[in-house]
């Protein structure tokens, strides 16, 4: 129970700005540390469990994959951004779908996908816009 509604919002206010001062301090901690982090970090678009699936959904997710893809398509010459978005989106729940349905790992559901977009080259993947 909070007698004074208006020291308790003080209290949050205060936290929360020493709380902002801890995330920066960490952000640019791990940046130094570990710059290959930010390229480590956009891979985990590619995570199948339900956690991740559940998390990008909506605006917000979309925020994710744009962000990552933009990582990833960084790192590679000539990669269209937006053709890796596009071909991730449309084969991303056929991969879900598979790891479902198997009950297989994300590295396993890709593969597979990746190997039948080998073998018919009308299925599209994010790994063929890489690989162009």
């Amino acid at each position: 129970m909070v007698p004074n509604g208006e020291v308790y919002f003080q209290f949050c206010g205060a936290a929360l700005q020493e709380m902002r001062a801890w995330v920066a301090l960490v952000t640019q901690t791990v940046e130094a540390e570990f710059p290959g982090f930010g390229l480590l970090s956009a891979m985990s678009i590619f995570n199948l469990n339900h956690r991740t699936r559940d998390a990008e959904v909506g605006e917000d997710g979309m925020v994710h994959v744009q962000e990552a893809a933009q990582r990833l398509c960084s790192v590679f010459t000539d990669v269209d951004q937006q053709g890796f978005i596009d071909e991730f989106l449309d084969v991303r729940p056929i991969a879900m779908h598979h790891s479902k349905l198997v009950s297989v790992s994300s590295f396993d559901a890709w593969r597979r996908q990746s190997e039948r977009s080998v073998a018919d080259p009308s299925k599209r993947t994010p790994l063929a816009t890489l690989s162009n």
